[in-house]
């Protein structure tokens, strides 16, 4: 399953993510555009 998340901080990265999401279930991988 793919999700999609608008309205990210720049600041946030891809483990900050990874660690919001992942009460839900496991999180096998998180990508950010580079361009934001």
């Amino acid at each position: 399953m793919s999700i999609f998340v608008g309205n990210l901080p720049f600041r946030a990265e891809q483990n900050d993510v990874a660690e919001l999401f992942a009460p839900y279930g496991e999180v096998v991988t998180c990508s950010l555009p580079l361009e934001r």
